[in-house]
């Protein structure tokens, strides 16, 4: 298997000292300083650090360093290479933690510049947040767009950002201007209907104006539960909420990837679980929302098929349609007599039946076997020599016999004749 080879590169600042007459002094930036007791073996290139129980050989290359007024500076590049990427990066995380200790121990800031490990697991989260903002999309344009038709803007307004201001100024198709931000900021930020400031004070005002008297309790319930905060989306999606705090967790974690910030094993952990939550109501919306959209269609086709339809009815007006009813009820009566006679029919045995066959089959393929063309050549023999042989004049024949039959009778008679 091809190893992979990860880098995390740092720049280093230590601030200069002063010797006891006052004086600039710099001490120098060492290996041993920067690793002390975290490698189990320190060599020039090389450090030998202990992962989960085994150990592994990091690379390591430390510049040259710059001497300024007040602090000095050098860059530091670590390479490590495992069997398998996701190793490679846990790896490099583990000795990270480790080392800004270490900095802080010795003095010194180690500024994290560029991370191939992050880099890793922020590839592997893109696709989790592409999929939630794009199934968030759809969502928002068919149930909103389509579901409120002309009103869907209130709904965005009500949430008393100045998002959708903004958006509004930029033109164009505010669902496909839209960015996270947005979403958060129109969709999951909670609000009051009629509260400009969310404190019991508030609230107490507007409960204060309902007429209590003339409401019953679920309307007194349903009234209170519209002035308590809640997002646009809980408002609309009451079967489907989502939680306030999963999405503040996924903005810090998204935030993370969009920009490309130290993003480790851990941090992708904690995204995975809070998009599977919330994935999990989008794709059943997501699917309502497609059934919704196709059905949307359909029905528009068929307005348009019956207006068409009544359009040329009215070029015939005495055109009547006659086409006679179907008796349902005695065609299945018919089918349920048919069934019942299939029913009461004695069954095949179709396992004996060819069982049979098989036997059958079985002794036609042990009887000898007819050589069909011998046969017909020793035919065709017998016929030549048929062919070749006189033909018997068979009409002469019997009409000799008869005249051989009546010269008998006449002599017979002349000799009786001659007796006499």
């Amino acid at each position: 298997m091809t190893k992979t080879s990860l880098i995390m590169e740092y720049v280093l600042i230590k601030a200069a000292d002063k010797d006891s007459s006052g004086n600039i002094k710099h001490s120098k930036l060492l290996s041993k300083s920067l690793f002390g007791n975290i490698a189990e073996n320190l060599n020039p290139k090389k450090i030998d650090y202990k992962f989960k129980g085994e150990i592994f050989s990091i690379d390591y290359k430390l510049s040259k360093q710059i001497n300024l007024e007040k602090e000095s500076i050098c860059s530091l590049i670590l390479e490590a290479s495992t069997k398998r990427k996701r190793q490679t990066a846990d790896l490099l995380h583990s000795l990270h933690d480790k080392f800004l200790l270490r900095a802080e121990s010795e003095s010194f800031i180690a500024h994290l510049v560029y991370d191939e490990a992050s880099k890793y697991y922020c590839e592997l989260a893109t696709p989790l947040l592409s999929k939630f903002e794009r199934t968030l999309r759809k969502i928002l344009f068919v149930k909103f767009l389509k579901g409120k038709g002309s009103d869907w803007e209130d709904e965005l307004k009500n949430s008393g950002s100045d998002s959708f201001s903004k958006l509004k100024k930029k033109g164009g198709n505010i669902f496909e201007e839209m960015e996270y931000g947005h979403y958060q900021d129109l969709l999951f930020k909670e609000y009051g209907v009629g509260i400009e400031k969310q404190s019991s004070v508030m609230l107490f005002k507007e409960l204060k104006k309902l007429n209590v008297g003339s409401l019953s309790k679920e309307e007194l319930l349903e009234r209170i539960d519209t002035l308590l905060p809640k997002s646009t989306w809980n408002r609309n999606f009451k079967d489907y909420p989502i939680d306030i705090e999963d999405i503040e967790k996924l903005t810090a974690s998204r935030n993370k990837v969009a920009h490309n910030k130290f993003f480790s094993r851990n941090d992708y952990g904690d995204l995975e679980t809070i998009l599977k939550k919330i994935n999990k109501k989008l794709d059943v919306l997501s699917e309502e929302a497609y059934v919704s959209d196709i059905g949307i269609g359909i029905f528009a086709d068929l307005l348009n098929t019956m207006q068409t339809m009544k359009d040329r009815l009215k070029v015939f007006p005495d055109f009547r349609l006659n086409i006679p009813k179907i008796d349902y009820e005695s065609l299945f009566q018919s089918y349920d007599i048919i069934k019942r006679i299939n029913d009461s029919m004695p069954k095949t045995d179709y396992e004996s039946l060819f069982q049979s066959y098989d036997i059958i089959k079985r002794i036609n393929d042990s009887m000898p076997k007819i050589d069909y063309e011998s046969l017909f050549q020793s035919y065709d023999i017998i016929k030549r020599i048929n062919d070749s042989m006189p033909k018997i004049d068979y009409p002469n024949i019997v009409e000799k016999k008869k005249i051989n039959e009546s010269d008998e009778e006449n002599r017979d008679s002349v000799e009786e004749f001659g007796k006499d």
